[in-house]
């Protein structure tokens, strides 16, 4: 059985291995939803990221075509 640690709410301590245990589901919950957050957004930027490289690749490719039209 944990024991409640004092000056601390929302920690118990581990009897076995002595170990300081958070049990606050809400900050859990709340570190797991900013985290996905977080991560979410990361992905969106890597995949703009890459939108944007693809584009100045195409334009360069459009640059070169432009000017093997205009050698002509």
């Amino acid at each position: 059985m944990y024991k409640k640690v004092e000056n601390l709410p929302g920690y118990v301590r581990d009897p076995s291995s002595s170990a300081i245990i958070n049990n606050d589901i809400s900050a859990l919950t709340a570190y797991k939803q900013r985290r996905d957050y977080l991560n979410n957004q990361h992905e969106s930027v890597l995949a703009l990221s890459k939108d944007i490289n693809n584009v100045k690749q195409e334009m360069q490719d459009i640059k070169i075509m432009l000017a093997k039209i205009l050698d002509k």
